[in-house]
């Protein structure tokens, strides 16, 4: 058993060592614009989204790597679903397929990978690129097809007003460019489409995407809430706008719009939670994040976010269970057995069992 001043000093240091590995793990991966990306203008990346049920896609989903258990965005389809991804030169923090000089040594890589769509609210199939082993000197690699499907009806299902086909037009070409990567292209097609319908949600979804790419924070944070008035009863720009608390540190921001996303959808947001319990737990609200994380947990999806254990053992620790937080430190080594945090949570996780031993 712990004794008063052993517990107090463990909790201090476990705070300390969960809020730093919150901030600079899985989720931050999330909130990166694009994957970087290397040397390799012959390596060209294939993939189509669709929705299960044969509908419109909503909007212009992103696609995602999930490496290790570590999500890393890597663009935007367009308007019809296609996406296509150039490995070109880029930054240098995700490079397992890579050597020193940033040649490409292989695709091999990416066997250890799966790859999923992503959209609010909505829910992914992965698909396995295991078949890349024998890739190593492909040219084009088609990843296949990636369903997405949703749930159930929710509050703020809508349909846009009528939208003229000039704006309708402007805002294909605007995905088709957000997906090839030409982000002032792509806002400047957006920008067309609304100037000829004010009101065109996804268009307004659009020119926030364009601008989170070029990195301009306070205008992509504005065409969100122009979105927001359009759909007040619409999940997606309240949880586009909590990650963009999260990602400048805007803890009460990330804390008030997530809440705000999970009480209009509570039953597909797992993102929702995972953001919630962590601008909870960096306010000092341990108690709201140990239950956000623990709704989130009970969600179909919640291994998509394997933050949420960390969230969960923060406020465990909190609360002086630390034979539970010992368990949901375990839980979240094994879905991200290639986060940048493993390490120091080992260490911790071996502090603890030992502190629990005495």
């Amino acid at each position: 058993m712990l004794d008063q001043e052993q517990s107090n000093s463990y909790l201090c240091l476990l705070v300390i060592t969960f809020l730093s590995a919150l901030s600079a793990s899985n989720l931050n991966a999330q909130l990166e614009r694009h994957l970087p990306i290397y040397e390799a203008q012959d390596k060209i990346l294939y993939a189509k989204v669709k929705m299960a049920d044969g509908t419109t896609l909503p909007g212009l989903p992103a696609i995602e790597a999930i490496c290790g258990g570590v999500a890393y965005p890597l663009g935007f389809t367009d308007a019809q679903g296609n996406f296509r991804f150039v490995l070109a030169s880029g930054g240098t923090r995700f490079n397992p397929g890579f050597n020193a000089e940033g040649a490409t040594i292989d695709l091999s890589f990416l066997a250890a990978c799966e790859f999923r769509a992503a959209s609010p609210g909505y829910r992914s199939r992965r698909v396995s690129a295991s078949w890349l082993r024998e890739m190593k000197d492909a040219t084009t690699i088609n990843v296949g097809t990636i369903q997405l499907s949703r749930p159930g009806a929710v509050r703020g299902d809508s349909v846009d007003p009528p939208i003229p086909r000039p704006a309708s037009n402007a805002y294909r070409k605007g995905g088709a460019a957000l997906a090839n990567g030409k982000w002032n292209e792509a806002k400047i097609e957006f920008e067309k489409a609304v100037s000829l319908q004010p009101a065109y949600f996804y268009a307004w979804i659009g020119i926030g995407l364009t601008e989170e790419a070029l990195q301009q924070w306070r205008e992509a944070d504005a065409a969100y809430q122009k979105a927001l008035g359009l759909r007040p009863k619409s999940a997606e720009p309240y949880l586009r706008i909590a990650r963009l608390g999260a990602r400048a540190g805007n803890w009460e921001q990330a804390a008030q719009y997530s809440e705000a996303a999970l009480g209009l959808d509570p039953h597909n947001l797992v993102e929702g939670y995972s953001l919630c319990a962590l601008a909870n737990s960096r306010l000092g609200r341990m108690d709201v994040s140990g239950s956000s994380a623990r709704a989130g947990l009970r969600l179909e999806g919640a291994n998509d976010y394997p933050e949420l254990w960390l969230s969960m053992a923060l406020a465990q620790a909190a609360a002086k269970a630390y034979a539970d937080a010992a368990t949901s430190l375990q839980q979240y080594l094994k879905l991200v057995p290639k986060a940048e945090s493993v390490p120091e949570i080992k260490k911790e996780l071996v502090e603890l069992q030992s502190l629990l031993s005495k």
